[in-house]
C-alpha cells in the first residue's frame, strides 16, 4: 500500500500521458519495438495506448514494463521550462544549457530538441535530420511554446537544406501559433525578414527586421539589436535608401558594439562605412574600410565580407587585387554559393571569352543560384550568359538563357529585377 501511495505521488502520476511518455523514450532510446517490450506483460495495442496517453496503467503493470526495459524510473522528472528554449536561440549557445540539463531531470526528447538546435545553429544538417526523426514521435506532447520554438527551427532546417515550400510552410505555422500564444519572437520576425528580403520582397522584409528590432530592445538583446541593424543597412543600401539615414541608423549601432577591438562585429560596422564612401564616390577611403571588415577578429573572417571586398576591387577593376583575395581564400571552408562566386569573379577575369566560362554558368553556377533560391545571383550569372551568347552572335541561345530565368522567376512569384 505505501509502494503504491509513491507511485501517485510522482510527477509522472500527475496525468496519465506522462507514463506513457516515459515508457516510450526508454523504448526508443532502446531500439526496442512494441511488441518486444509488450511480450509477457501486456497486449501491443494497450502499451500503444499507454505510451500515447490514451490509458494510464496500473503500478504492477508498470513497474513490469520498467524492469522489462531494464530502467529505474525517477521521480524528480518535470518539463523543460521554455526559457531554455528561449535562451538557446538568443546567445547561439546551447552547449553550456545542454550540459546543464540532466536526463534525471528533463526528459530525454527535450534533450534532443536542444541539440536539434545546436545542429541547425552549427549547420549539422545530417545529424539534424536524425534528432528530427526522433523529435517528431514525441510532437503530441508539445505545448503550445515548445512547438512553436521548434517550428521555428524546423522553417531554418529546411532552408538551410534548399527546400524552400517546407521551409516556408514551417515559419508560417510558427508565426500562427506565436499569434495563438500572445507572445511575439522576435528571432521569428528576424528570419522571416531574411527570408523575404532574398526573395525580393523588400516591404515585408523591412516590416518583420522593425518588429525583431523592436521586441530585441524590450528583452535588452544588444548582440541581435545589432544584427538587426546591420541587416537594415545592407538592405537599405541596395534598395538606394536615403545615405544620411543610414549613417545615423550605424551611429546608433556604434553605440552598442563590443568595445573590443577583435569583436566581429567591428568588421561588418567598417563593411558598411565602405559601402556609404564608394556610393559617394570616396573609392580610396572606401578601400580602406573594406580592408579593415576583412582583417580576422574573434579568430574568424566573414565569408559575406570577403565577397563584399572582391566585388569592390572589381568594380574599381583592379583585377590584380581580385585574383589576390580569390587566391587567399581556402575553398574547403566556403558555402557552396560563396565558392560559385569566387569562381565567378575568377573566371569573369581571366577566362571571359572561353568555352570554360560559359559551361561554367550553364551547368554550375545559374543551377546552383535556381536550386539555392539566390535571385540576386541568378540573374548576374544569367546576364552573363546572355552576354556572352550575344558576344559569339548567338541569339537563340541567348533568348533560351533569359526565358529560362523569368520561368524560374514566375515559379518563385517574384518580378525579375
Amino acid at each position: 500500500m505505501k509502494k503504491n501511495k509513491e507511485y501517485k505521488n510522482t510527477k509522472y502520476c500527475i496525468d496519465g500521458h506522462h507514463h506513457g511518455l516515459f515508457i516510450k523514450e526508454a523504448r526508443l532510446r532502446k531500439k526496442y519495438c512494441l511488441v518486444k517490450v509488450a511480450e509477457g506483460v501486456c497486449s501491443f495495442s494497450y502499451l500503444s495506448k499507454i505510451e500515447s496517453g490514451k490509458s494510464t496503467p496500473k503500478p504492477r503493470l508498470f513497474s513490469k514494463l520498467v524492469e522489462k526495459l531494464e530502467i529505474q524510473f525517477p521521480t524528480g522528472v518535470h518539463r523543460c521550462p521554455i526559457g531554455v528554449f528561449r535562451k538557446a536561440l538568443y546567445q547561439e549557445d546551447l552547449c553550456a544549457i545542454t550540459s546543464l540539463i540532466s536526463t534525471d531531470t528533463f526528459h530525454h526528447y527535450e534533450i534532443q530538441m536542444l541539440n536539434f538546435f545546436q545542429a541547425v545553429i552549427n549547420n549539422e544538417l545530417s545529424k539534424a535530420d536524425d534528432l528530427k526523426k526522433m523529435i517528431d514521435q514525441f510532437c503530441y506532447y508539445f505545448n503550445l511554446k515548445e512547438k512553436q520554438t521548434y517550428m521555428l527551427f524546423l522553417g531554418i532546417y529546411f532552408f538551410k537544406k534548399l527546400e524552400w515550400k517546407k521551409g516556408n510552410k514551417n515559419l508560417g505555422v510558427s508565426l500562427k501559433l506565436m499569434h495563438q500564444i500572445k507572445e511575439e519572437d522576435p528571432y521569428l520576425y528576424f528570419e522571416l525578414a531574411k527570408y523575404y528580403f532574398q526573395i525580393q520582397k523588400e516591404y515585408l522584409g523591412f516590416s518583420y527586421l522593425k518588429r525583431a528590432t523592436k521586441e530585441f530592445k524590450k528583452i535588452l538583446e544588444k548582440n541581435w539589436v545589432f544584427k538587426c541593424g546591420i541587416l537594415w543597412c545592407k538592405e537599405a543600401m541596395r534598395h538606394d535608401e536615403d545615405i544620411e539615414n543610414i549613417e545615423r541608423q550605424l551611429e546608433e549601432l556604434r553605440k552598442i558594439i563590443d568595445p573590443c577591438k577583435d569583436s566581429l562585429q567591428w568588421s561588418y560596422f567598417f563593411n558598411i562605412l565602405g559601402m556609404i564612401c564608394e556610393k559617394r564616390g570616396q573609392n580610396n577611403q572606401a578601400a580602406k574600410y573594406f580592408k579593415k571588415s576583412i582583417e580576422p577578429r574573434d579568430n574568424e573572417i566573414s565569408e559575406e565580407l570577403i565577397i563584399d571586398e572582391i566585388k569592390f576591387n572589381y568594380r574599381r577593376q583592379n583585377r590584380d587585387q581580385v585574383i589576390k583575395l580569390i587566391e587567399r581564400q581556402d575553398y574547403n571552408f566556403l558555402s557552396d554559393k560563396n565558392r560559385t562566386i569566387l569562381d565567378f569573379y575568377y573566371l569573369k577575369i581571366t577566362a571571359e571569352e572561353s568555352e570554360d566560362f560559359e559551361i561554367f554558368l550553364r551547368k554550375g553556377a545559374i543551377p546552383l543560384a535556381m536550386e539555392q533560391l539566390d535571385t540576386r545571383n541568378a540573374f548576374l550569372y544569367t546576364k552573363e550568359l546572355v552576354d556572352y551568347h550575344k558576344r559569339r552572335k548567338c541569339y537563340r541561345k541567348a533568348t533560351d538563357a533569359r526565358d529560362k530565368l523569368e520561368k524560374y522567376y514566375k515559379e518563385w512569384n517574384i518580378e525579375i529585377i
